[in-house]
């Protein structure tokens, strides 16, 4: 019997660890997986300072999910941000919009890797919790 392979995904993300497991169940339904391996980068309000052109994120970010594109396989890239931020201090409404301006950066970057594969996608991720007190992880879509 031939063992599922474990995919791989890459993510440019808070360093709030409360993001961690909520991203992964999002990746193991999104990609249908029993586990994924999550290729993090990470920086504090990540996805503000991507949405302000932060140079020196944006190339940090754009080595990683090179490698996780190039080494790992990786077809998706999870741009993230979540409620309650402490290095992205706005309401959830302009962080979500930080979000999708950062994941715009984000597919600019992934066709400049080597392997940039036509086929990655980059999927805008917002997290917080739900009515229950557990934490979430939900795309983002444009209206």
């Amino acid at each position: 019997m031939a063992r599922e392979k474990t995919p791989f995904v890459a993510a440019a993300d808070c360093i709030d660890g409360r993001t961690s497991d909520p991203l992964k169940r999002l990746a193991q339904r999104e990609t249908g997986a029993k586990r994924v391996y999550v290729d993090a980068t990470t920086a504090p309000g990540m996805v503000g300072r991507l949405s302000r052109n932060d140079r020196r994120v944006i190339a940090a970010v754009e080595e990683a999910i090179g490698i996780s594109i190039d080494r790992h396989g990786s077809d998706r890239v999870y741009v993230v941000g979540h409620a309650h931020c402490a290095g992205n201090r706005v309401e959830d409404r302009e962080h979500m919009q930080h979000v999708l301006d950062a994941a715009d950066v984000v597919r600019r970057l992934v066709p400049r890797t080597k392997g940039g594969n036509p086929r990655t996608v980059v999927v805008p991720t917002f997290v917080a919790p739900d009515t229950s007190g557990r934490w979430r992880a939900r795309p983002l879509r444009r209206s």
